[in-house]
């Protein structure tokens, strides 16, 4: 197997939420908005939970309160 053995080139990071944007609200925002658009009532706390989930875990997570 190869190894590269020179200097740094380049890091990769998640920037979404993990690295610089833990405390953004937008996402929960807009979870919110669309159980509230159809008519599902949800807390803020309830969408901001499951935050990290893939999409439709977090969907499935915010109709039911369970993972």
């Amino acid at each position: 197997m190869r190894q590269y053995r020179g200097p740094l080139k380049a890091v990769i990071l998640d920037w979404s939420g993990t690295t610089a944007d833990k405390y953004v609200l937008a996402p929960a925002v807009v979870f919110y908005d669309v159980f509230k658009k159809y008519n599902v009532p949800i807390s803020m706390a309830e969408a901001r939970g499951p935050m990290g989930l893939r999409k439709d875990l977090h969907i499935k997570v915010g109709k039911t309160n369970k993972p």
